[in-house]
């Protein structure tokens, strides 16, 4: 693969990875900032090329430590590597850029700020896979199907990381076998676990291939032993040769088969397929 080194001059507007230029054409590179220089690989075996930063050379004062062992494979965070200061302003000018380009002329004064930082998501989902004889679960690399594997994530809570990680013991105590989606063979496509800021309620959904389940009612009581704390489990059938994750048809293993949740003063239900917004703390803010 070619090598190259080169200067970051902004961020783009989609996503806050850097910009810079090779062979005076301007490019996207993730976990790079304004003012940094580093070395550039560049696969070129693409349809489009692939850029990565292999090597910082010179770093920005606004960048921190992401503390995250996959933040540089895993595709769900964009911005840890980034001061809040800075995401703050990156995120103003997203939604200016937004307005210009709607003709509406209006100044951002101020942000409303998050206390909480860490653990805030109320919804974690990840994936199943074996790979070198060995199963394991995290988050998809990003623009690929490959799943990253996972230790900790630092957006999700305590409770959603112990549960996805006690449930991968028990599969490997019962040797349930994950989905493969080439074969399409196995048992467990994915694990949805929602989370209630206020009532702490915890909904754990279990996506499988099909309504077969091997050891299904001994797994949920592995489980509830595991995590007590648990006040729902569902299992969820997805029969589809596709991405998404929810099947139409689920089956009530244990508890009512929802949360309760209370949002500015109000009551909710939610079930797996509820939308309801990942950051309690952010969205009451927003409401009121």
């Amino acid at each position: 693969m070619k090598k190259v080194e080169v200067k970051c001059i902004g961020l783009n507007i989609e996503n806050g990875q850097g910009l810079c230029k090779v062979q005076g054409k301007m490019i996207s590179v993730a976990n790079f900032l304004p003012k940094e220089s580093g070395l550039l690989e560049i696969d070129e075996s693409r349809k489009y090329n692939k850029y990565k930063l292999i090597k910082l050379f010179k770093a920005s004062p606004d960048r921190v430590d992401e503390k995250c062992d996959i933040y540089d494979k895993c595709g769900s965070c964009h911005l840890l590597h980034m001061n809040y200061d800075n995401q703050m302003k990156y995120k103003s000018d997203y939604v200016s850029d937004c307005l210009k380009k709607e003709k509406i002329d209006w100044k951002i004064d101020s942000e409303i700020r998050a206390d909480n930082k860490e653990g805030y998501r109320n919804k974690m989902q990840v994936a199943f896979k074996q790979k070198d004889n060995e199963v394991i679960y995290g988050f998809y690399e990003e623009e690929s199907h490959r799943i990253i594997p996972l230790k900790y994530c630092k957006v999700h809570s305590k409770r959603q990381n112990e549960i996805a990680k006690s449930f991968l013991e028990i599969m490997k105590q019962m040797k349930i076998m994950p989905y493969n989606e080439d074969k399409r063979t196995g048992v467990i496509r994915f694990l949805m676990i929602r989370e209630a800021a206020v009532t702490k309620e915890i909904l754990v959904t279990i996506v499988t291939n099909s309504e077969i389940f091997p050891g299904r009612s001994d797994f949920i009581k592995r489980l509830r032993n595991k995590c007590p704390y648990i006040t729902s489990i569902v299992q969820n059938i997805n029969k589809r040769k596709t991405s998404i994750i929810l099947g139409d048809e689920e089956k009530v293993l244990y508890g009512p088969g929802y949360i309760n949740e209370v949002l500015c003063g109000i009551n909710f239900k939610i079930s797996s397929k509820t939308f309801f917004q990942i950051n309690h703390e952010q969205t009451e803010k927003l409401y009121n």
